[in-house]
């Protein structure tokens, strides 16, 4: 058995997996057709356009790349510098740190600063999927769904081997978490239309309520969880 923090209960889990769909699509309908939050695709595409000499579009998908490099550096020496004794946990200071970070991008039209609004979102994503990597004891990313497609088959598999009670919830855990990020991006589209810029709100919204659910109580743990599978501890990319 082992304790788990509010920052990984499945709300804090759902809320974020909200805020990292939409923003899935906020870059893509909004900001040149970039994928901020995984860079998978960024690498690809920015292969491609070397091999093609398009310099210009090369540096459009390296940027977010660079970015997200320096979001996850940026919460690892947070971590290492944050005051023990503070009464702000370094999770809730980083989650709202994100959620300032996005409020720049009220302020970005599309196209003519395409490039700043993916740098912000990119750095935001990497704190994001950074700090927050555990679901009730299990690894999950709140802002791609590869990894977590994959340990939700692993744990479909295990429970049909073993029937495992603890493996079946874990996969519906991940299901759940990839259907709140599809219903996300799946929002994302009429706010865009509708708000353009300022339906960042929505995701600035997300990150303040998940910083709500992480001060509701003093105590930092809030159940225990038993691990089924060896895989529980890996990362999710």
């Amino acid at each position: 058995m082992a304790d788990v923090q509010m920052s990984e209960s499945y709300r804090a889990a759902s809320t974020l997996a909200l805020a990292g769909g939409f923003l899935e699509s906020y870059t893509f309908l909004l900001h040149g057709h970039v994928f901020a939050n995984a860079q998978t695709g960024n690498i690809a595409l920015c292969g491609m356009a070397v091999a093609s000499r398009d310099w210009i579009a090369a540096v459009k998908y390296l940027v977010p790349i660079v970015a997200f490099s320096l979001g996850v550096f940026a919460v690892d020496w947070v971590h290492g510098k944050w005051p023990r004794s503070s009464s702000v946990h370094w999770r809730q200071g980083v989650v709202l740190t994100e959620a300032v970070l996005l409020c720049g991008c009220f302020f970005l039209r599309d196209s003519p600063q395409d490039m700043l609004a993916n740098l912000i979102v990119s750095i935001a994503c990497a704190l994001q999927v950074q700090t927050f990597r555990k679901v009730r004891g299990s690894a999950y990313a709140s802002t791609m769904c590869t990894g977590n497609l994959r340990s939700a088959t692993v744990a479909w598999s295990v429970w049909r081997k073993t029937r495992q009670v603890e493996a079946k919830r874990q996969c519906l855990r991940y299901v759940g978490i990839i259907g709140v990020f599809a219903l996300g991006a799946a929002l994302a589209v009429p706010l865009i239309a509708a708000l353009r810029e300022i339906s960042i709100a929505f995701p600035i919204a997300m990150l303040i309520a998940c910083a709500c659910i992480m001060m509701r109580s003093g105590n930092p743990t809030v159940h225990s969880v038993e691990r089924t599978h060896p895989d529980d501890n890996a990362d999710c990319d």
